[in-house]
């Protein structure tokens, strides 16, 4: 037989409970992850009331997403990433718009001496099955 654990758990007052939310670990990054939702707007030369027009949405809609208020689900940077524009995918809204992606890196290099880079990455990494 299970006991109940209530070590999160504390008695506000009689017959209500509290959960006490400083108990509970951290799960995932030790930092939230960024998004670079205003650098993409400034790159793009868009306000955000352009963007919701793109997006046909309110732009307060589109205030409340870049401030926090809303929150952020995968459907809502879908739609940020198209009305950005064809070249923006929803990865790219987690880097700063001028940092160079691992395509722009590899280009010009030689195709034997990419697959260097990628052997030694892998190796380093531990996934080089």
């Amino acid at each position: 037989m299970s006991s109940l654990n209530l070590s999160n758990v504390a008695i506000r007052s009689p017959g209500r409970w509290e959960y006490r939310a400083a108990m509970v670990a951290r799960i995932g990054a030790s930092r939230p992850y960024r998004l670079f939702l205003a650098e993409w707007l400034e790159e793009k030369g868009l306000t955000q009331d352009q963007l919701a027009g793109r997006m046909e949405c309110s732009p307060g809609t589109v205030s409340k997403l870049f401030s926090g208020e809303m929150k952020q689900t995968t459907e809502w940077l879908a739609r940020i990433a198209y009305a950005l524009g064809d070249e923006v995918e929803v990865r790219d809204l987690f880097r700063h718009p001028k940092t160079p992606t691992q395509d722009d890196l590899l280009r010009n290099v030689p195709e034997d001496e990419r697959d260097r880079i990628v052997r030694a990455i892998r190796a380093l990494t531990g996934t080089d099955n």
